[in-house]
């Protein structure tokens, strides 16, 4: 059976044994082919026994350099990097102002955008922070105004269809409004449904719009993008009287700076402060906040 020390084995024949093959062959030569004397001949084999081997191990030597030159040098942009990203986690985190009880529903005047593989590796990801790491924290589309409609555990989301009956399961919202791009018209969504149900139920402009409303802006400085440092601000407001009822600001870290390897997405391996693993970095944010009137 072929094991990891044959493979260790085969690597390291691989590359002494042309050079003891190359080495064997000068001092024959040397010895028994060249018209020089004893001490001429004495000579030129510790000529061989000294030129063979470093032909071999300088280019070894100046990989090896080259390497920990590199190794160095991603150790201070690293350490310049991370020293940015603690600082803007210094004002990471959330504040709740104020919460509201018996939510029936909410708006929402932004929507998680489609994703596309490509995000991945793009350090100028608009949504980066909140859909980076290795817990996805955020739904996109149909997928993310969903998240507000299925029944909560505060650990993990349920549809009508899939509730475990051991789990304690938190209220729900009734619907939830979405802002179209125009800024005038409004969708309101109700239900609940996952993959093999059906979608979502629409009705356009609701008489009676919901109140409270949820939003994010994504920070996209270019000069943290260049040390693949991405923000995002979650904020709930009060639309009647223009109040910031809670806010939540999440940064995210990718330490390789897009340089990962094994055709891993780089912001999925994306460090995050505050460290919350909720896959649902939205939803539960708000429930905190706009709490669900009981069924």
């Amino acid at each position: 059976m072929f094991t990891t020390d044959d493979l260790g084995k085969l690597i390291l024949l691989s590359y002494w044994g042309p050079m003891l093959l190359l080495m064997g062959f000068l001092l024959r030569v040397v010895w028994k082919r060249l018209p020089f004397g004893k001490g001429a001949k004495v000579v030129s084999v510790l000529a061989v026994l000294v030129a063979v081997p470093a032909l071999f191990i300088l280019p070894l030597l100046q990989e090896i350099q080259k390497e920990k030159r590199k190794e160095e040098e991603y150790q201070r942009r690293y350490q310049a990097a991370k020293a940015v990203f603690d600082r803007q986690c210094q004002t990471a985190g959330e504040k709740i102002y104020r919460t509201v009880n018996n939510v029936e529903g909410l708006m929402l005047l932004r929507v998680r955008e489609e994703y596309l593989n490509k995000n991945g590796y793009d350090s100028m990801w608009e949504d980066a922070a909140a859909l980076s790491g290795s817990f996805p924290t955020d739904g996109v589309e149909e997928y993310y105004i969903n998240d507000f409609l299925q029944f909560s555990t505060g650990r993990g989301l349920a549809v009508e269809g899939n509730l475990l009956p051991n789990n304690k399961y938190l209220p729900r919202y009734r619907y939830v409004d979405v802002l179209q791009p125009d800024g005038k018209s409004i969708i309101r969504y109700r239900g609940g449904w996952d993959i093999g149900r059906k979608p979502l139920d629409k009705e356009a402009n609701p008489k009676r719009p919901a109140r409270y409303a949820f939003t994010y802006e994504n920070n996209v400085d270019p000069e943290l993008r260049k040390l693949w440092i991405a923000g995002t601000t979650l904020k709930i407001l009060d639309l009647k009287t223009g109040e910031l009822l809670a806010e939540k600001t999440v940064y995210a870290f990718e330490t390789k700076f897009g340089g990962t390897a094994n055709h891993t997405t780089p912001w999925s391996l994306a460090i995050k402060c505050p460290s919350d693993r909720s896959l649902q970095l939205s939803r539960y944010f708000v429930e905190r906040v706009l709490k669900p009137k009981p069924d």
